[in-house]
């Protein structure tokens, strides 16, 4: 079925590229200023939207590969 190694391969890209917002977010972009109030770009949310797209469409994969060994 080349519709799950769609969803497959744009999930991983998409775990790959959450991962690199956060590693850029925590690298770069977080400070806390002289008040103590933490400082945060728009790498963070998007970081965390990436990986849960990322784990939803991996977790659809696995379901469809069940379902696919159940059926045969």
């Amino acid at each position: 079925m080349p519709f799950k190694n769609k969803i497959f391969k744009n999930s991983l890209f998409l775990l790959f590229l959450g991962s690199v917002f956060l590693f850029l977010e925590n690298t770069f972009h977080q400070y806390i200023d002289a008040q103590g109030w933490l400082h945060e770009s728009m790498f963070m949310p998007l970081g965390g939207f990436f990986l849960m797209l990322g784990v939803a469409g991996i977790v659809i994969c696995l379901i469809l590969f069940v379902l696919n060994l159940i059926k045969h």
